[in-house]
């Protein structure tokens, strides 16, 4: 019985955790709402997170469209917001550290709130945490979204000129 209980205490000691790499994970920031003149499309604001391979961290915020046959996009002519970073890994935590900002020119918010060090929780395939500000929530991984797009938005942000200020760790 010994060895079973001390067995089991290594293999909890030894519980690896894995990051969901590039894998877009989403949350919805609201919910969803019929579209103006639309019976067969339906808007949320959305987030979507991404960890990279390369321990690029990216975090797109924008209104999301859900076709009738439950296909979603990201609206491209809506305000978003795109910003990139880093991550790194602690055990079951990732700390997120934003650098760039990139906004479409609808938005008319400020980007301090976006500039703010984020720490997720590992579990399973997706993360919890709280990337919008709208409070704690889990961001799972998104298999009926079709974004052409996302990577013009990263590259939009990387050139950013707007910078989030430097943070020591």
């Amino acid at each position: 019985m010994r060895r079973v209980a001390l067995a089991l205490l290594i293999l909890a000691g030894c519980h690896r955790y894995e990051v969901p790499l590039d894998q877009w994970l989403w949350r919805l920031d609201g919910a969803w709402k019929q579209a103006p003149g639309r019976a067969d499309m339906r808007l949320a604001r959305g987030t979507i997170i991404v960890f990279r391979n390369d321990h690029e961290y990216v975090e797109l915020h924008c209104w999301l469209l859900e076709r009738a046959d439950e296909t979603v996009y990201i609206s491209s002519n809506s305000p978003r917001i795109t910003t990139v970073g880093d991550w790194q890994q602690n055990g079951g935590r990732i700390r997120a550290t934003r650098k760039n900002i990139a906004v479409a020119p609808r938005f008319a918010g400020k980007i301090d709130p976006f500039c703010v060090p984020l720490v997720y929780t590992l579990s399973g395939k997706s993360v919890s945490g709280d990337a919008s500000g709208k409070g704690p929530g889990l961001y799972a991984p998104v298999t009926r979204l079709v974004a052409p797009d996302f990577e013009y938005y990263v590259k939009e942000a990387r050139n950013s000129p707007l910078h989030c200020p430097a943070v020591s760790n």
